[in-house]
């Protein structure tokens, strides 16, 4: 622990040090200052600069207090990883069905997760290259924070722009859970900030002069986002057309080249992402997701819709999942009172999220930005989208997130004409925000069950041979605390998650597992039971 700080420490210092010389020195002619000044115009160079940084504050981080799956989305997620890095899409299904049901995983007709591939495809990268998925998070995010520093020059001056991509590296917000989650959680959201900061980035440059190399980075955004966040990425990619469209009228043949140089990476990405929906559901034309909600989901996937009919569910716990929690959420948004009250809600969570970056960017939007009718109609379509949405989370507005810390930027460099030294508060405010929740950081239920459950693995994996492990829970227990997630090849892996189903079942099951210690943990207890199966 004491290296992951002292890399803190280092990381911190190395983040900020641009931008404190740039805002609050007094002396233009000192070294720093001139340094800072030319790393703020190169745009290769900021760029390489906030990628460093981002990724010292993430690995530190990552040290100082290790992260565990806790939610469902991040168990899912991980198993997407699992099977890309294996080379495949998908993976067969396991016997007795009703034993491995579990949220947001398919089992028919290939064992898989039900997410877009974007996420996945970087865990892959990790487990690949650093045998664990979570580097490939830590430079996903990384990367975006990169493609953030050179999409901000687009609508800043560049001083704004490295403020700006600099304040998205040191992220850290008011929320307790929230701690460089988009580079510390398996469910990510740094693939769609990057699709977004590239897709964003290119608008204005386009708008002003259509070049093949805008072109190619709208293309490229927009593929992004098409393998993480499609929902939000086209209405995204919506919202901008219009104006994109006139100016393309306007230039002609300069705009016929870069729409071409915009194809080339988007037709790309649509043809893998209909690879592997036939791969993992049989039809090129069906995603996963919709193949599990078809199968599984009971609450719509928007606020305005009616529920799908009954469906039939193997696991009681799964049934009360969709049965009671998911449609509980949706029965909460309807009528006007119920989305007004809900809209609220999530507009609050968003603001608890992104905290000191919020406040700043109050002060600079829209009279600092380069296009703000354009900004204001991207940032508030993708804003109304999720809005709609019966679930909304912090990384569901990830595209559109770039114009938040445009403004961000913006707001700093106001405040530092006006006060440097309110300037240089505001700047090391999320660094010293995110020092406190490392030192002290908060015992939420979900971070109990994730450890507890990553001690129950460890002290299983420790033991000689392979396990079987049946998961007992008692009537009442939290139904978004599940263990019951296993990984991509189940015949070769040291450690088989189930459900408790019945004797019967429960016996034939061991026969297809012959070579396994069965166990039992008793999930209701902290810490959890484990106890030998007899």
């Amino acid at each position: 622990m004491i290296a992951g700080w002292a890399v803190f420490v280092f990381a911190a210092l190395f983040a900020a040090a641009p931008c404190v010389a740039l805002f609050a020195g007094s002396d233009r002619r000192s070294p720093a200052v001139r340094f800072a000044r030319r790393l703020a115009l190169s745009p290769l160079l900021s760029a390489c600069w906030v990628f460093s940084a981002a990724l010292l504050l993430s690995v530190a981080a990552a040290r100082i207090r290790p992260p565990h799956p806790q939610v469902h989305d991040e168990f899912s997620y991980r198993l997407g990883g699992e099977t890309f890095a294996r080379g495949r899409a998908a993976n067969p299904s396991p016997p007795s069905p009703a034993h491995f049901e579990t949220p947001h995983v398919l089992l028919e007709p290939g064992y898989a997760s039900k997410y877009p591939p974007g996420q996945a495809l970087t865990l892959a990268a990790g487990i690949r290259v650093f045998g664990s998925p979570l580097p490939g998070v830590q430079l996903a995010f990384a990367a975006a924070c990169a493609a953030l520093a050179w999409g901000l020059r687009g609508w800043l001056r560049p001083r704004a722009a490295l403020a700006g991509a600099i304040l998205a590296a040191t992220h850290a917000g008011f929320h307790a859970d929230v701690l460089f989650s988009w580079s510390r959680s398996f469910w990510g959201g740094g693939v769609a900030l990057a699709g977004g900061a590239l897709l964003l980035g290119a608008v204005p440059r386009l708008l002003r002069r259509p070049s093949a190399a805008a072109g190619l980075a709208l293309g490229a955004g927009a593929a992004l986002l098409a393998v993480s966040r499609p929902f939000e990425g086209l209405i995204l990619c919506a919202a901008v057309a219009l104006p994109l469209l006139r100016a393309a009228c306007r230039h002609g043949r300069r705009a016929f080249d870069s729409v071409l140089a915009a194809a080339f990476p988007l037709s790309l990405a649509l043809a893998g992402l209909l690879a592997n929906n036939a791969a993992v559901t049989g039809s090129a034309t069906t995603f996963p997701y919709l193949l599990y909600e078809r199968q599984y989901g009971r609450a719509p996937l928007f606020a305005f819709q009616d529920p799908a009919p009954e469906k039939v569910y193997r696991s009681e716990a799964v049934r009360n999942y969709h049965e009671i929690d998911q449609l509980g959420v949706w029965s909460r948004q309807q009528g006007i009172p119920g989305w007004v009250r809900e809209s609220c809600r999530k507009l609050w969570e968003h603001a608890r999220y992104f905290g000191p970056s919020l406040a700043l960017s109050l002060l600079g939007w829209p009279l600092a930005l380069r296009r703000p009718r354009v900004a204001a109609l991207a940032g508030g379509a993708v804003l109304l989208a999720t809005l709609l949405s019966c679930w909304s989370l912090p990384h569901y507005v990830a595209p559109a997130v770039p114009l938040l810390f445009a403004a961000a930027g913006a707001g700093l460099a106001r405040l530092a004409a006006r006060s440097r030294p309110l300037a240089l508060a505001a700047l090391l405010a999320p660094l010293l925000l995110t020092a406190w929740k490392l030192a002290d950081p908060p015992e939420t239920r979900r971070a109990i069950f994730g450890r507890e459950r990553a001690r129950v693995e460890a002290e299983l994996e420790a033991l000689p041979g392979k396990d079987l492990v049946f998961v007992r829970t008692p009537p009442g227990y939290p139904r978004d605390l599940e263990w019951v997630y296993n990984g991509a090849d189940l015949p070769s892996a040291g450690i088989v998650w189930v459900r408790t189903v019945g004797p019967v079942e429960d016996a034939a099951l061991r026969s297809a597992f012959p070579d396994r210690t069965a166990w039992t943990v008793e999930a209701g207890t902290v810490p959890a039971l484990v106890l030998p199966l007899r």
